[in-house]
């Protein structure tokens, strides 16, 4: 993080976003923000999505002048639909 003078970090802060996996994608996400006006960014619980990227987009001057940066999250819920009980006289269709 030595490009990003304006904002001091400790050494082991440093290190310790170096070591998420997100970090290995960072100039290709900034390099992809440049160049679409809105990304979808699917990875792993903990790999530094909401916290680390828009850090990333910031240090390299989005959201200045004016600009936003905003984060969502879609939390889908897993459930599991079970099929209604089958009435008399109607045969399943196994499915």
């Amino acid at each position: 993080y030595q490009d990003i003078p304006f904002l001091p970090l400790s050494m082991a802060l440093a290190e310790q976003r170096r070591s998420l996996p997100i970090y290995s994608a960072r100039q290709r996400l900034i390099d992809e923000a440049r160049l679409n006006e809105c990304l979808v960014i699917v990875g792993e619980t903990g790999s530094g999505k909401t916290t680390q990227i828009p850090q990333y987009l910031y240090e390299s001057g989005f959201g200045r002048k004016g600009g936003k940066i905003a984060c969502t999250q879609v939390r889908a819920r897993e459930r599991r639909v079970e099929p209604p009980p089958p009435r008399p006289g109607c045969q399943g269709t196994g499915l």
